[in-house]
């Protein structure tokens, strides 16, 4: 027996990703959508360990890594640009 989420969480993640690589990369280009889609999985693994979410243990969200989330957020927006 597994808690619900185990299988409702994970089939909305795929199906957001199956959307988003079918209709971004025509808009936006293929690197920057999967420049975004990495920085999007980080940055939500980053506050799933600071809070401890779906049961793992937390990890604090120092500076070192809000640092890299900031370094990693400026660049898919410089991805972004044209």
């Amino acid at each position: 027996r597994e808690p619900w989420w185990l299988w409702i969480v994970p089939g909305l993640a795929g199906a957001v990703v199956l959307t988003t690589f079918t209709f971004a990369p025509p808009r936006i280009g293929v690197f920057a959508t999967f420049a975004l889609l990495i920085a999007g999985q980080l940055l939500v693994g980053a506050v799933i360990d600071a809070t401890g979410l779906f049961g793992v243990d937390r990890l604090p969200l120092t500076g070192i890594r809000m640092a890299g989330l900031a370094l990693l957020a400026a660049g898919a927006i410089l991805v972004l640009k044209r």
